[in-house]
């Protein structure tokens, strides 16, 4: 499993030589760029485990790659070469997107050329329509039409070749159904047609796909958060929960029975036949018992721990302090007589002197209610997450029967829907993370992430992703003297000053108009990103960014070699390699996880660098 990670890793470095190359960088350019991109530690990291960011960088690459190749042959159009070149930088845009959503910054870079290519063509006068035309969908076919099919085929092997229900709550209960193991593909094809008084039942929110649910854990009497510091009941959390599990399960009684006095007793499964049972319609007033840990579903006038402007919910048992706000009146949405699973959408409105409907914020609690979602009651009854639906039934005196099958999904629409929950879990991931890294300061390499640390004391190892200083920074300033001289250079021209050669600006100017706007497109986006970013995200932009001071860098050395000393442009880049060379040789037991007799020189650099290990 580790070899094909590594297998790519290791081609990477030879890739960012030809694509140094491939832009007119020489020899002396495209050996910096690939050196240094060899002697990141970040990058040797990521390539020894089992990541997807190997195959990213791999395949982005490449689709830059084939691209410039197949725009060397616009003299040609319509060759052997010109085909091939399309067709596979198609093929990897394609495996650049089927590894994460970041290949879609690759398919926007080809774009930007593909439309600018195209609009050239368009206004030369010369070329007929009709060839015009041909150029347009040949390069819709491979650039759009090809990709697309090929994360199909991609994706569909990936369904047929992962039968089993695992990590699936996010998905809709369709999708579910065709999974070996899901409870909606086996348990619950058999259960009591409507709910009754009695029945032990799970809620799912509709819109978040998780599940009403409780747990032993108590809410800690004080939270603080920073300045702010706020007082919780202390009583039973109840949270919303995204897995399958029997916390999830409530006994439905009636509003007016004694639960905390008097514990319902619970008998489990299903009858042989309908016995003489009350029915819950639409407006009845009911309580929630929960079946594990016998207290009684409950709200009141205590702010919520996440949302203060919202009221606590909790678990209440008889020995609790607060026990009002147990009955709870249920709204069937869209014209319901009955309560059925998987059809009735409700409502739970606590009757107390102010109505407040039970909600889901969507906010993510804290590691004391285990990660898990909140749940709230609120004044405000128009909330967007207030509908639930009754999924696993069971009532001891109702018969089980076949309940309808759930409608099929094409493998088109289960592609679809994956597509959209992995959109969706993607930007729940935000807030702080102990080694994230935000866009602005990842330049400066503030962080890295640790991946392992052996817990025996008289063992000091540990494998710690962070990239070569000597490279990261040498690069970024590199990157800053690349767009000065870009920049004057073309300032210059337009004033028909030629202070350069043709060829020595045409490196430039391909250096800025690919590698500069792939290191653009892989990078800015993440300023508009509330997610939670780390170190590897930034990898891509990296790798172009290599390509780029490798292009300067040669530069820089004749520039140095033609007006100032010959030796000074040699040191130039001989004490660029080697300061990578002492770093990277410096901080490879952190990355091979190593033993070493200078581990405390090490941990002593982090003030150096401003690492956080």
């Amino acid at each position: 499993m580790r070899f094909i990670p590594a297998l790519l890793g290791s081609l990477t470095v030879p890739l960012v030589y030809l694509l140094t190359n491939e832009l007119g960088g020489g020899t002396l350019a495209s050996f910096f760029a690939a050196t240094l991109l060899l002697l990141d530690n970040s990058f040797v990291c990521v390539s020894r485990f089992i990541l997807l960011d190997s195959f990213l960088i791999f395949f982005i690459l490449m689709a830059v790659f084939t691209y410039i190749r197949f725009r060397q042959q616009s003299k040609s159009p319509f060759s052997r070469k010109w085909w091939a070149y399309l067709f596979a930088c198609g093929s990897f845009l394609a495996l650049s997107v089927g590894v994460k959503m970041v290949g879609f910054f690759a398919m926007a870079f080809v774009g930007v050329h593909t439309v600018g290519e195209l609009w050239a063509l368009f206004c030369d006068s010369t070329i007929p329509l009709r060839v015009i035309l041909r150029h347009f969908l040949i390069r819709t076919l491979a650039l759009i039409v090809l990709p697309s099919v090929f994360i199909y085929l991609i994706l569909s092997v990936h369904l047929r070749l992962l039968p089993l229900s695992g990590d699936d709550a996010m998905m809709s209960r369709s999708f579910q159904s065709d999974l070996l193991g899901n409870q909606h593909n086996i348990s619950t094809w058999f259960q009591p047609e409507k709910i009754a008084y009695g029945s032990i039942i799970s809620l799912r929110m509709e819109e978040s796909q998780c599940y009403l649910h409780s747990h032993p854990n108590r809410w800690p009497v004080h939270v603080s958060r920073g300045s702010f510091h706020q007082i919780t009941s202390g009583q039973q959390q109840v949270t919303c929960y995204k897995q399958v599990d029997d916390n999830n399960l409530w006994y439905v009684a009636k509003g007016d029975a004694d639960l905390l006095n008097e514990g319902p007793v619970i008998v489990r499964g299903n009858g042989e036949q309908d016995d003489d049972v009350t029915l819950v319609r639409d407006g009845d007033i009911i309580q929630l018992f929960h079946v594990i840990t016998r207290g009684v579903l409950h709200t009141h006038d205590v702010s919520s721990v996440v949302t203060p402007s919202k009221q606590e919910m909790s678990v209440c048992h008889a020995h609790d302090r607060w026990k009002e706000g147990t009955r709870f009146q249920v709204f069937f949405y869209g014209f319901r007589e009955y309560w059925k699973p998987f059809e009735t959408l409700v409502k739970l409105v606590n009757v107390g002197d102010i109505p407040t409907t039970v909600q889901l914020t969507g906010h993510v609690l804290p590691d004391f209610a285990l990660r898990q979602y909140e749940v709230v009651s609120a004044r405000d009854t128009e909330g967007l997450m207030e509908l639930w639906q009754a999924e696993h039934h069971e009532h001891h005196k109702l018969r089980a029967v076949k309940r309808a099958s759930l409608p099929k999904l094409s493998t088109f629409s289960k592609i679809i829907e994956n597509l959209q929950a992995m959109f969706m879990a993607n930007t729940k991931l935000v807030g702080e993370h102990h080694y994230s890294t935000r866009p602005q300061r990842w330049p400066f390499l503030p962080k890295g992430i640790s991946f392992f640390q052996d817990p025996r004391p008289d063992h000091r190892k540990q494998i710690y992703m962070l990239g070569n200083v000597a490279c990261w920074w040498l690069t970024h300033g590199l990157l800053v003297a690349f767009l000065a001289l870009w920049t004057w250079y073309t300032l210059r021209l337009v004033r028909n000053h030629v202070d350069i050669s043709p060829n020595k600006y045409r490196v430039l100017h391909c250096a800025m108009v690919y590698a500069g706007l792939a290191y653009a497109l892989h990078y800015l986006p993440f300023f508009f990103m509330n997610r939670t970013l780390f170190l590897h995200h930034y990898l891509p932009a990296m790798a172009f960014a290599y390509v780029i001071s490798g292009i300067t860098a040669e530069y820089l050395y004749w520039l140095f070699y033609a007006k100032l000393k010959p030796s000074l442009a040699r040191g130039f880049v001989a004490l660029s390699l080697f300061s990578a060379l002492v770093i990277f040789a410096m901080f490879a037991p952190m990355t091979y996880g190593l033993e070493s007799p200078r581990w405390e020189s090490l941990v002593s650099t982090r003030g150096l660098f401003a690492c956080r290990y």
